[in-house]
This record gives C-alpha cells, structure tokens and sequence, in this order.
C-alpha cells in the first residue's frame, strides 16, 4: 500500500510453462486503461517474425502518453516463458468523473498463455485470464529453479511459510496469485512559489526558504503550490495564506488525502541516477523535486512544506509632519509589555515612549535628529538619547546630545529651540567644540561635525526602584569612547546632577562642562577606538555590584573588542589595575576584520552575546562568553550569502522551559534590501559546557542548518537603518508570549502590540512614496 504521484512505474514478471502470448492491464479510475477485469486493455503481444520473436506494444488509447507498457523476455525455453514487464502510468490522466487523490487504488496485469486457458490447481504457472484464480500446487523440485521461486512459492496451504534451499524436492509448494498491487495516489508538491521567489529567479529557494527549508510567507499573500494530483487536472495551484491558522507544517489536501510532503521521510525521487545504500550518491538531484539542494547557499533541504507566517503592521507610527524615520530603537516594556519605539521623526522631531505609550513626541530641534538610543528599566521607565543636527556656525549654538528620560515626561515639542533650552532633557555633548586640539590634530575656530557622534548606547540597572543610567558613544572629534553614568533619583531634570563622565579611551579632551572622565582606550593605545560601541548591564544588589559590558570597533586595527567593569560608577582610569573590581578589564579582541554594527547582550545566565558584521567578507558573526570574565570567545558565521549582517540589533531569553538560552539578531540583507532574522535555539545550554555551531559552512557559505536564518518576506520599502528585533521574557528571563492588543498611531503618539506568540517581533523604518513609517513583523 504504498504512496504514490505524478508518474509512476510499476514493474513485475509473468510467467508460463509453456508460451505466453497476451498481456493486459486495469487501473481503476485511469482514462485510457480499463477500470477492472471486464474492461482490461490489452497492453501487449508476443509475435513471431520468421525466426525471431518478441513483444510488440499495443496501439491501445493513450498508449506512450498517459501510460505506456515494456516486456521482455527473461527466458522462453524448455524451463518455461518468463517476462518481466514494465507499466508506466501517469497517475493524474483520470476520467473527470473521478478525483485524482484516491486510496486503495488498484492495479491489475493479467498473462494469457498461448492456448488463451485458465491455470488449473496442478499445472504449470498460467495466470488465469477469467474467473477467480486458485492456489497453484506442485512439487518444490519443479519449480525451483525458476526465477523467483524463493519469493513466489510457500510450503503450506495459506502460502505464510516460504519455501527455501532447505525445502526438498518432494515438498508440495503452493503459488500465492496475487492478482491486485493496490496503492494509495496522493497529492504531492514538487515546488511552492510565494513572494520571494523572484529574488532570485533562477534559483528561488535561495531567499524563498530559509536556513532549515521553511517559507517565509506574508499572512495576506497567495502562493503558488506545483506538483502531482493537486486536483482535477491541476498542475499547480493558487493557496491563500490568510486562510492557514498558525506557521508549520502546511498539509493541502485533495479529496481529503494530505500532500505526501510531510509524511515521506524526506526521500521522494523521481527518476535518478545513481542509489547507494538508500542515499543519493551523486549530485544528480534533477528529479528529487523540490527538496533538491541550490548548489548556492543551502544543500541540505527536504521536501517538507512548512509556513512561517508572518503579520505585518505597516504604520504602527508614522512621522509628524513630512521626512521619514530614522535610527529607530524598539524594546518591550517589561512592565506592561507593551512594545516600545525611539526614532528621530521627520525633518525636526524625536520620540520615545512614556510608560504607557509605544511612543511619544518628545522633542524638537531646528533641523533633524539622530544618534538615538533607548532603554526600558525595570520598572518600565524609558530612557534614551537623541542629538540635534542644527549646524549654527557658533559652536555653543550646536546641536546638542541629550538625555531624556519618561520619568521627567516629554521636553518641548512646539519651539524649534525643544534641543537647546533643556526642559525635561538633560545636554550631555554638542556636535560644536571651541577652537583648540583634539585627538592631536589644532583647529583655530569652532569644529562643527553633523556625525560627532556616530553611535550612543544606553543601560539601566535598578536598585531599589532607583534605575542608575549609563551610557557610551564615540565622539570622531576627539576619537574616543566616552562612557557616562548617573543615578536618577530625581522626579525632574531641575534637580538631577549631570552625569559623571568616563571615556573608554586614552588621551583624550572633553566637553569643558565636564567635571570628571577617564580613558580605557584610544587612538594613542593599543585599544583604538572606532565608530560602532555597545553596552548591555549586570545588575547587582548596589551599583558598585553592577558590572558593564561594552563592545567596540577599533577602527584603527580594523577589529571587534570587548571588556567590562566592575562597580563601574567611579572615575578609574582603564589601562591601571586592569582587571582590579572598579576598572576597566584588560580588553580582548573578539575578531579581527570585524566590528561593524557590533552589538552585546547578556543572558540571566550571565552568559555574554555579541554579534557584528564582518567586514572583510560582508557576512553576520556571533560570539558567545560562558561568563563576562571569559577570555576565550566561541566566535562564528551566521550568515554568510551575499552581502549581509549591516544595522544589526541583538535580544536575548531563555527558551520556556529555562534549558537553552536563545539569542536573536535582527540585521539588514543589503543585498535584497530585506530585513532578515537569524536565531540559534536548543543549542546553547543554561548549564553545561557548550560548542556554539556556526550558521554556514565557511568553505562552501553553505548554510549549516544549525542557526534559523531567514528573509522578512515584507512586501514594503525598506530603509537602510536599524533592523529590530525584540523578544518577550518573564521576571526569570524565559520567553513567553505576547501581548494582545488594538495598534493605534498618530504623528503624536502611538500604541503597539504583539499578537499573542511567543514568536520575536521585528521593528524597521519604511517609505510610502514620501512619507516615513515603522512597521513590525511577527509570526503567528
């Protein structure tokens, strides 16, 4: 009772004493085969042409096309007439009054000997041509020598009991005549075409599935399934995805029979070259449909139909007046769950959230803002940074740094001058410095640099409902990495000190408003210091109980760095007492050729990730640290097709069960301007020593199928900014599912929700025509 579809051969041999002389054939349901015995077709003769004889195929209906039938003789000699015969049929060629997915289809090839008789219970092997066949009986050493007898013949009645080299000659052996082969023909799909597909036309699985065979899918698209008995007389058709409940394995069904893709064990074939030991031996996949490898990026496919299916919000915000956002910062709010944005919005305003909104007009400027960063305490406060771009020639009248906080509420948002006058924000830095030297280099009147400050970084840590604030960005003026803290016990910026000031560089000159820094590395060291920083935090009991992670580009040397500190809320200068609780630890390098991008989380294991572009072979790296004092990093290849791994962000949880520690990397495909997503799950163990498995194989960029790395199949624009990604997680850390709400917007204001999965969310900024949006994507 096998599974079969689309074009089939079964095979088989009849058998005579004497001479055959007809073979015929029935296949229930099939147009051009007879439907049972009384209508069988006759599907070949055996003719003799002077000395030479042999079987000649019928001129029966359909015949090579929607079936077609082969015998040769195996012998014809004094031992008897054996033939073995092929029959081919196209399983979908059936009457249209019958539907091509059916069970227990029959099959039935019928021998006439040459005297056209039926087979008596003690003469030779004659298939009977009419009536209801009989166990055949004769002697074992009769029939023993011909071919098959092993398999054919049985040394009782009921024909249980083969006979064998041990059976004697005199042994009476019965003939089990089976007249029927019956088979279940089943829909199967050689190829699903959906969204993806033609970004790569002439190999579209490279994007259209992902690192573990799975279709990415769009909730509102409808893809295309081709294949074998899909329907009447269908070869492919249309699926709406809307009309699929949840992501997984998809099973169309026909006449109320499943598609076999799901079920086979993965090893359909058609025609093919070469078996050996039940596995394909060659690169001849031309028939394994579509389970064939790409040969580009991904070898180990199955045939398996599995959906993910993805729901999209194209407006969750939108801008204010005109402009599109940019350096958008997603996090979920611990406390409510609510998903949370921070974006510079449109031409003059920035926004963040409050603890009951996803986001809030927060700001606004004389020109537009960037360098944003955000950060939700425990308590669901927001904190985060934006910088003013007005480029006034008067260095004291530039753009500023600011620090904003939801507990102090929103700045000024109706004045151009919300950047300068400080309500309810608190300037850090300027993109303006006064004349004078910096990073060794003299300037003899004002520096005025829209990209002072390329990166900013925030974390939280909170201590008896009190969140302690620390922050780090590269200044290009000076070419360091400052590092800042503060702790806001204050309900307004009237009576909030100005943060204490650290560098994580050397030699460097700061803001003349600063009262303290110090330096970890800089241009003047070995650890240089480069466009791209990090941080993520260790709570402990007390802030001198915290420690801070950060990670780097050091431009200089072209590679990734990372250190921490211990109770990191002093003015220790690094490169002294590295190592010693209060300072800076002696930094390591991750990778060389890398750092872009670089992002750093920890896990409630402690367990420090990092992921970064590469920047040599334009791929996404991950590194992995049992414990943020480890000096020996697990660093691997994510994802390596094309170019890919720039605006990366990083989230981090533990599975439901508390087991596997899972990290998510959001990052942008450059190649195909696509956000994608890549995680890593039941790999990592919370306790045990663990072996971080890379995404690709780095000497063919093939992926491994240990990481899920995928395409965001969204059918909007774009931009080349950060690409979010956010997971839900419990007081403990672990994952869980998300919550369910209406998502609402305005130029103002917005709220925004998960849909209900566990499943991470995504956030990145868009374009409709000219207007600038932020859209999510999750799976349900």
């Amino acid at each position: 009772d096998p599974k079969v579809s689309g074009k089939i051969k079964v095979e088989g041999y009849a058998f005579d004493n004497i001479k055959l002389k007809e073979l015929y054939v029935t296949f229930a349901g099939h147009k051009d085969i007879g439907k049972d015995i009384n209508n069988k077709v006759l599907a070949a003769t055996y003719t003799t042409s002077g000395n030479t004889t042999s079987w000649e195929k019928s001129n029966a209906t359909g015949i090579g096309d929607t079936w077609d039938f082969e015998a040769k003789d195996v012998f014809n000699n004094s031992e008897g007439h054996l033939v073995y015969w092929t029959l081919t049929v196209d399983t979908q060629s059936v009457s249209s009054d019958t539907s091509v997915a059916r069970l227990d289809q029959k099959v039935t090839v019928v021998a006439k000997d040459d005297r056209g008789k039926k087979g008596t219970t003690t003469g030779g092997l004659e298939s009977a041509i009419n009536g209801t066949p009989e166990s055949q009986k004769m002697l074992w050493k009769d029939v023993k020598n011909s071919a098959g007898a092993a398999t054919m013949f049985y040394t009782n009645e009921n024909c249980t009991t083969k006979a064998g080299t041990s059976t004697a000659d005199d042994t009476q052996v019965y003939l089990q005549e089976k007249w029927d082969y019956q088979m279940d023909i089943v829909p199967y799909v050689t190829g699903v075409k959906t969204s993806l597909s033609p970004l790569k036309t002439n190999n579209p699985s490279v994007y259209a599935r992902n690192s573990i065979g799975h279709y990415p899918v769009r909730s509102d698209e409808t893809v295309t399934l081709d294949g074998f008995n899909l329907g009447q007389d269908n070869t492919s058709v249309s699926v709406s995805i809307s009309s699929i409940a949840a992501s997984g394995k998809y099973n169309y069904l026909v006449n109320g029979i499943s598609i076999l893709n799901n079920l086979n064990n993965n090893d359909s074939c058609g025609t093919y070259a070469t078996i050996s030991g039940n596995k394909y031996s060659d690169n001849n996949f031309a028939y394994c449909y579509n389970r064939q490898p790409n040969g580009d990026n991904n070898n180990l496919l199955t045939d398996d139909i599995i959906f993910d299916i993805w729901e999209f919000d194209s407006d969750v915000a939108t801008v204010k007046d005109s402009g599109f956002i940019q350096q958008p910062v997603m996090r979920i709010n611990p406390e409510n769950d609510m998903i949370g944005f921070a974006f510079a919005n449109g031409a003059a305003y920035a926004s963040m959230p409050k603890q009951n909104t996803s986001y809030t007009l927060w700001q606004r400027n004389y020109a537009r803002n960037t360098g944003t960063s955000f950060v939700y305490d425990t308590n669901g406060n927001a904190h985060g940074t934006t910088i003013g771009l007005d480029t006034n020639p008067n260095h004291n009248h530039a753009g500023r740094m600011t620090y904003m906080t939801s507990i102090w509420g929103p700045g000024t948002t109706s004045g151009q001058g919300g950047n300068y006058d400080g309500t309810n924000t608190l300037r850090l830095e300027s993109i303006g410095a006064p004349a004078g030297t910096y990073a060794g280099k003299k300037y003899t009147s004002a520096v005025i640099l829209e990209e002072r400050f390329p990166s900013t970084s925030i974390a939280t840590a909170t201590h008896k409902n009190v969140p302690t604030v620390y922050i780090a960005y590269y200044d290009d003026i000076n070419q360091y990495i400052r590092f800042r803290w503060g702790e806001n016990n204050k309900s307004t910026k009237e009576n909030f000190n100005q943060f204490t000031d650290q560098t994580v560089s050397d030699n460097v000159v700061f803001e003349p408003n600063a009262d303290n820094y110090s330096v970890v590395a800089s241009s003047s060291t070995t650890y240089k210091a480069g466009e791209y920083v990090d941080i993520a935090v260790i709570a402990g009991e007390t802030k001198s109980k915290d420690t801070v992670l950060i990670v780097w580009y050091d431009a200089t040397n072209n590679r990734l760095m990372y250190a921490y500190k211990k109770n990191p809320c002093n003015d220790y200068d690094g490169g002294t007492n590295e190592g010693t609780e209060g300072y800076w630890s002696r930094p390591i390098v991750i990778a060389e050729n890398a750092g872009n991008y670089c992002k750093v989380a920890v896990d409630k294991n402690n367990g420090v990730h990092i992921a970064a572009y590469d920047n040599s072979n334009a791929d996404l790296i991950y590194a992995y640290l049992s414990s943020p004092e480890s000096t020996d990093p697990q660093v691997v290849t994510v994802d390596a097709y094309a170019i890919t791994g720039t605006e990366i962000t990083l989230d981090v949880a533990l599975d439901k069960t508390g087991k596997y520690i899972e990290p998510y990397i959001g990052y942008y495909g450059s190649s195909i301007q696509k956000p994608m997503l890549a995680s890593l799950k039941g790999q990592i163990l919370v306790s045990g020593n663990n072996t971080i498995m890379p995404g690709v194989d780095k000497s063919t960029d093939e992926f491994t199928g240990k990481w899920d790395v995928s395409v965001i199949p969204t059918d909007s624009r774009i931009r080349n900014d950060h690409i979010n990604v956010a997971v839900w997680k419990d007081s403990d850390g672990k994952i869980k599912d998300s919550k369910k709400g209406t998502n609402s917007y305005s130029g103002d204001e917005g709220y925004c929700y998960g849909n209900g999965t566990a499943n991470p969310v995504l956030g990145y900024a868009i374009r409709q025509a000219t207007i600038g949006y932020l859209e999510t994507a999750q799976m349900k």
